[in-house]
């Protein structure tokens, strides 16, 4: 070989390895999934795909798509085996991501069928909160509302008139107890709840009187056959709204921390805000069980002051 034609050879074989090599061809990016233009949010978006049998019995065939994927009861599904057609099935059960259908014709399984794509609604956007401003004129104006206080009477029902105001009650109770009985007792029984007499006195009472048919012996409590038990017997002037208010006989004193039951009076004043309350009350005190009246006695004053400062 000449010394020129090497030189030329060499030439070549330098110019094929400076050759940049080829760029590999880039794959088309895969299509972005159509959202639908309608308006509102939508929660979920359901995609297009491709499901399949999974198990045929003598009737029925099993796809692995269910509600969660669009297959939706009463919808005929079309198959496919190796790109030609291999009959419809129809969808009669579906779970979440399974359904079993009544084919048409003979499917197997890895049978194959497209399914549609579809939109699922979801709720509607929460609001955006009020801003801090608004927040605070809507606290003031709650803070600022007047809230009416009101004497609890021992009463929770919500009817209203003469029913609510009159209640008589007859009934019979029978029991046993081990190592003794029976028991047996009729009983009738009174309330007044708040009946207006004059001008805003009321009259309040809770009384009952029970008749003892049969006891076991030895039974000591109640002494006699015929057991009557006043729990309240109470003519009072507390009307919501005024300062003052007044109750004597057998009463529940109000705010006099201690009492129960007194046969005796009390009154009482509330300023109207609420902000003081001071009252005094006097009388005897009846029996702890059997509320018959005794000797005991009882008296003393109460008050109450409340202060509210500003926040902070």
């Amino acid at each position: 070989m000449t010394r020129a034609s090497f030189v030329v050879l060499l030439v070549a074989a330098s110019a094929a390895l400076a050759k940049p090599a080829p760029k590999p061809r880039a794959r088309p990016a895969a299509p972005a999934p159509a959202v639908s233009a309608a308006k509102g949010p939508v929660a979920q978006v359901r995609l297009s795909g491709a499901g399949q049998v999974t198990f045929v019995t003598a009737t029925q065939a099993v796809v692995d798509r269910g509600q969660l994927d669009g297959v939706d009861v009463g919808e005929v599904l079309t198959f496919k085996r190796r790109g030609a057609p291999a009959g419809t099935c129809k969808v009669v059960q579906r779970s979440a991501h399974n359904a079993s259908c009544t084919p048409t014709g003979v499917l197997r399984p890895g049978d194959r069928f497209g399914v549609d794509e579809k939109l699922a609604a979801g709720p509607a956007p929460i609001p955006a909160l009020p801003s801090p401003t608004e927040l605070r004129l809507r606290l003031d104006a709650v803070e600022r509302a007047a809230i009416p206080l009101h004497d609890f009477e021992g009463e929770g029902e919500l009817s209203v008139g003469a029913a609510s105001q009159v209640r008589v009650s007859l009934r019979h109770d029978s029991w046993m107890r081990q190592g003794g009985g029976p028991f047996h007792r009729e009983s009738l029984g009174v309330r007044l709840n708040g009946v207006e007499l004059y001008k805003g006195i009321r009259l309040w009472a809770d009384a009952q009187v029970a008749l003892w048919g049969n006891r076991p012996t030895g039974y000591r409590y109640p002494v006699g056959v015929v057991q009557p038990i006043v729990r309240r017997l109470e003519v009072s002037w507390r009307e919501p709204g005024e300062a003052w208010s007044v109750a004597l006989g057998r009463t529940w004193p109000v705010a006099a921390p201690g009492l129960t039951v007194l046969d005796g009076a009390q009154a009482s004043y509330r300023a109207r805000d609420g902000s003081l309350e001071a009252g005094a009350y006097g009388g005897a005190l009846p029996d702890d069980i059997t509320l018959v009246p005794s000797r005991r006695w009882t008296g003393g004053a109460f008050a109450a002051l409340r202060v509210a400062g500003d926040e902070g």
